[in-house]
């Protein structure tokens, strides 16, 4: 079994190798710097409700554009990505899994 200590070690050298890799990678290639972008991102409620497991959800639709920084979508090329969700009332329990979680993550990576 490993300690939170060991496995934050672990992480921050694997990331240090990734890094070194591909500063290495662009060196050899001669590649030039990388393209900065933007992130346009919309969620709108569209009214629906249904019951979910139980729960009475209401859809809403997620709109995310990735796009080349200062230029429109429709200059500079991206990527468009459209879809629905139902969102469902405040579960007690999934709070509890998230506070968990967010508890862990803190003890592993600090």
């Amino acid at each position: 079994m490993k300690t939170f200590a060991e496995m934050r070690k672990e992480w921050e050298e694997a990331k240090a190798k990734m890094k070194a890799q591909a500063a290495d990678a662009k060196e050899e290639k001669g590649e030039q710097p990388e393209a900065q972008y933007e992130i346009d991102f919309n969620v709108e409620k569209t009214g629906q409700r249904k019951p979910v497991s139980g729960y009475d959800c209401q859809q809403a639709i997620m709109t995310v554009a990735v796009r080349q920084k200062g230029k429109k979508l429709e200059d500079g090329g991206g990527m468009v990505m459209t879809t629905d969700m139902w969102l469902a009332p405040t579960i007690p329990a999934m709070q509890e899994q998230a506070a968990f979680m967010q508890r862990y993550m803190k003890k592993l990576f600090g």
